[in-house]
């Protein structure tokens, strides 16, 4: 997966971030980088066999809380990348809001720098990586995540939104995603779900559009509970943000297809 770039002006809404306070408490509460090497070499006799990426699955909330701040107050430099991608991929809602909290201080500090423990890190680097975190889960809470980021700068941070979608594709149908996504009702994020979806719908490489357009049909399925009528298709929040030329040239394919998701579901 290659990495979002983003283009990181530090100063905005400006502030120090002063001293950082480290959690204290268990083991996993010590510096980063020395509370990941113990965690990790000295496992609980419970589950001592487990991967680290699965056995911080099994930690308490507490404790998984205190990982991800660790690993964000030391600048994200430990290696400890799949521990953190299983809680990014499975405790979304615990993992993404610590992680776009954590960027949204960077950015609003005129220090960076001061907001971690080690000044040696590259604000802007860490900020790449993050939002790339972030939007990898491809979930709800991701783009969520996107949008919170997007009110702070949306040339910086608008094509996260987009970013979360395509990520998505590979655990999930996007266009689920995506309709969830309206319903948020921000109108900057439903711009930039529509400029996905026209993107996704012209595509002639990777995930082909003939595929989406399959994919968006069973979305709109499950939304509509049947193939959508005109009515319906007309008022989709999606559809109804598309191109005019795009909208009626897939017009009718996108009803067949409607159709043929719900006899194909009729038939199991």
């Amino acid at each position: 997966m290659e990495p979002t770039t983003i283009k990181t002006g530090f100063g905005h809404r400006p502030h120090s971030c002063g001293r950082q306070m480290r959690p204290k408490g268990t083991v996993l509460g010590l510096a980063f980088s020395t509370a990941a090497l113990v965690w990790l070499a000295v496992p609980s006799p419970a589950y001592s066999q487990e991967p680290p990426g699965r056995r911080i699955l099994q930690e308490t909330e507490a404790d998984q809380t205190k990982f991800v701040m660790s690993f964000l107050d030391e600048g994200g430099t430990s290696e400890v990348g799949d521990v953190i991608a299983m809680l990014v991929l499975n405790k979304s809602a615990l993992a993404l809001p610590l992680m776009e909290r954590k960027v949204e201080e960077v950015v609003r500090s005129a220090s960076p720098s001061e907001c971690f423990s080690n000044k040696l890190v590259d604000p802007q680097a860490f900020v790449n990586m993050i939002v790339a975190m972030i939007t990898y889960a491809g979930n709800d809470e991701a783009l969520q995540m996107a949008r919170r980021l997007v009110k702070i700068d949306e040339n910086r941070f608008g094509r996260l939104v987009g970013d979360t979608l395509t990520q998505s594709i590979g655990w999930r149908n996007p266009f689920g995603l995506a309709y969830r996504g309206f319903e948020l009702g921000d109108p900057t994020v439903d711009k930039r779900i529509a400029a996905w979806g026209e993107s996704q719908l012209t595509n002639k490489a990777g995930t082909t559009a003939a595929q989406m357009k399959r994919r968006w049909a069973e979305a709109a399925v499950d939304k509509y509970g049947a193939a959508p009528t005109e009515r319906q298709w007309a008022e989709d929040p999606l559809a109804s943000r598309l191109s005019a030329p795009l909208a009626e040239s897939i017009h009718n394919e996108m009803l067949r297809l409607s159709v043929e998701v719900v006899e194909k579901r009729s038939r199991k």
